[in-house]
């Protein structure tokens, strides 16, 4: 029969009774023929006051009494169960007379505790003694939220049974027993249950043929117990004041987990101590597991030590270990509200108070570093001396001395790094510092200002960084101008660095291990060759034409160049001007033993030499060169601009 809902009749005709009750309502004729009507679940058709309960694909409607009674009340007369089916080989059990006893199987719910086994014991009785040649049935568990690890990848939370033809002897009503093992853990978990299902019984009705087993977690929460603060762990000084195994409980604030970020996540006291000495935030370690997110508090076990300088939770005494997700208990959420920090610092280790906590940086501070922007995500944001519009190296302004050390220091107290917390090099995407990707529409330059930058400040490669967890506000102060400021003159000198131009095509792609059959170039052709891989010829296509670009649009008189290649018999300036019409170079031949050396191309229409290039076709040494330490560099000569303004050199 269809689960849910249904209408059964049982007729005194084969030809059909044509109604329903419902949308072909019954005539008083065609209820007559109507022997027994059994509605079930939604029906609208049934016997007395309700129809009888809903059945599905694991349950059945049985008639109480083993089918005895009928007192045409289809909700009083039919209980829901688990199938047990019948056929003409089960023992008849008649009517009229003959007490057939109705089996139950009671539930059972049982503390699961720390380890070891515990016995569930659940009893089948019946509500009379059984008749000659008693009463027999299967017995057997199965999962509910409680698993019994017989498929892979299932917790063993209990231990499955199956039984077949078991007794109740005649005379007896029982109980029989039937035990089940329960497993414990120190797992915090909700209350997990199983069912035990009677079936095939033969000599009784079935009253109740599903027991329900309940096993109650017995382990105290961490979110419960008494905890370390995290600024108790990290005290006063340099090095966390307490070590080894601690439990500690705070708010996530900055979530950085998986291998391709920081490989955790910052959490940090709700309330704090108060004392602006010590910092109420610290890091765990997760390793490659991605276990929380900002906002969730939480209850951390773990080893609290000093990782790379930075006081950390592991899972255990190295820096490789990750606290275990079972030893990471969700409690709830919560908020904390950044911590304002201000520049300068007092001193080198005042950003140690904040380590591991939200900040927010109101000032705004000018970006004045991104050597490592492109590799790796960072810049460096400022604040100037008063009246400066951006740091300058201690000896731009002063003399070496006491003045530029002063200034050098100054600096240093007055500059953060802004770090995406990205672990990939060279990444594709990059954080821009209003929170989205940089790109030719979303860009910035040096003398921009950043303000309100938040994140979390932490310690990693040697410096204090804050690892952003939200967008600052950006402010393009220093726009490119449209085109140079005049400067007056009739020369243009310019100098760019060509990034390693090699014409020599590295053999071997062995960027990380350096193979020696293919060094070839420097100065003594025994080094390797750091250009494009002779297997992707393409990359030199590429850089060629970047460089071209780039060097055109220089427009320069003369333009000094470095990283250039420095092999014997290869001139990558000849490259160069190739590619370039109207300029020529001074050809040095190569300079030293390193692998890479400067050059110089120019304009002849626009400068004339006063020494010859050592190419073949004019002398065979630069007159104005000389020798250094083992180097030879090209020496330029007074200019003397000619009757036309074409100076020489």
């Amino acid at each position: 029969m269809a689960a849910g809902a249904g209408k059964v009749i049982v007729a005194n005709t084969t030809a059909g009774v044509g109604c329903n009750g419902s949308s072909a309502p019954c005539t008083a004729a065609q209820l007559a023929q109507i022997v027994d009507l059994v509605g079930y679940g939604a029906a609208n058709f049934f016997e007395g006051a309700g129809p009888a309960p809903v059945i599905s694909g694991t349950t059945a409607d049985f008639r109480a009494s083993n089918g005895c009674t009928d007192t045409d009340n289809n909700n009083l007369d039919f209980a829901a169960s688990v199938p047990s089916p019948r056929n003409t080989a089960t023992a008849p059990l008649p009517c009229g007379g003959v007490t057939v006893p109705g089996l139950s199987v009671a539930d059972v719910s049982v503390l699961e505790g720390d380890s070891g086994t515990t016995t569930m014991v659940f009893d089948v009785s019946l509500s009379a003694a059984a008749g000659d040649g008693g009463v027999t049935f299967d017995i057997a568990t199965s999962d509910g939220t409680a698993q019994d690890a017989s498929t892979t990848g299932e917790d063993a939370d209990y231990v499955a049974q199956s039984l077949s033809g078991q007794v109740i002897p005649a005379g007896s009503s029982g109980p029989y027993e039937f035990s089940v093992s329960v497993n414990g853990d120190a797992d915090i978990e909700a209350d997990e249950k199983f069912l035990v299902d009677v079936t095939n019984v033969v000599g009784a009705s079935i009253a109740d043929g599903q027991a329900t087993g309940t096993i109650e977690d017995d382990d105290a929460s961490p979110c419960d117990s008494t905890f370390t603060p995290i600024y108790q762990i990290q005290g006063t000084g340099p090095n966390a004041a307490i070590t080894g195994t601690v439990t500690t409980r705070g708010v996530v604030v900055g979530d950085f987990e998986g291998t391709a970020a920081a490989s955790g996540f910052y959490l940090q006291d709700a309330t704090g101590d108060g004392n602006p000495a010590t910092s109420d935030g610290i890091f765990v370690f997760t390793g490659s597991a991605d276990l929380v997110a900002i906002g969730d508090l939480v209850t951390v076990t773990g080893f609290a030590r000093e990782r790379f300088n930075q006081t950390t939770i592991n899972g255990s005494n190295t820096n490789t270990a990750a606290v275990p997700a079972g030893d990471i208990a969700l409690c709830g959420t919560a908020s904390v509200t950044p911590t304002d920090v201000e520049l300068p610092f007092a001193d080198a280790s005042t950003p140690e108070r904040y380590e591991g906590m939200a900040v927010r940086c109101p000032q705004p501070l000018v970006i004045s570093e991104y050597f490592n922007y492109d590799r790796f995500g960072e810049l460096v944001l400022a604040l100037p001396l008063d009246g400066e519009p951006r740091p300058f190296t201690g000896t731009a302004l002063e003399q070496p001395g006491a003045a530029a050390n002063a200034r050098s220091l100054a600096n240093s107290l007055r500059r953060i790094t802004l770090d995406d917390a990205q672990s990939a090099q060279n990444p594709v995407r990059l954080r821009h510092p209003n929170g989205d990707a940089f790109s030719l529409t979303n860009r910035f330059r040096g003398g921009d200002t950043v303000q309100d930058t938040v994140g979390v400040l932490g310690f990693d490669f040697s410096l204090y960084r804050i690892f952003p967890t939200g967008p600052a506000k950006y402010t393009a102060a220093n726009p490119r101008p449209a085109t140079p400021e005049p400067v007056g003159g009739h020369l243009k000198v310019a100098a760019m660095n060509t990034l390693n131009f090699f014409v020599t095509l590295d053999a071997l792609d062995d960027d990380t291990t350096d193979v020696p059959g293919d060094n070839v170039c420097g100065g003594n052709a025994n080094l390797d060759c750091r250009g494009a891989d002779l297997s992707q010829p393409q990359e030199f296509d590429r850089q060629r034409d970047k460089l071209l670009t780039a060097l055109s649009g220089l427009d320069g008189d003369v333009i000094g160049l470095n990283e250039l290649e420095n092999t014997p018999g290869v001139e990558p300036l000849e490259s160069i001007t190739s590619g370039m019409p109207g300029y020529d170079f001074v050809d040095t031949g190569t300079i030293g033993t390193d692998a890479i050396k400067v050059g110089l191309i120019y304009r002849p229409a626009v400068v004339t030499r006063s020494a010859p290039s050592r190419r073949s076709t004019r002398a065979t040494t630069l007159a104005s060169s000389t020798r250094r330490a083992g180097r030879r560099w090209p020496r330029p000569s007074r200019s003397t601009p000619p009757a036309h303004g074409s100076p020489s050199w």
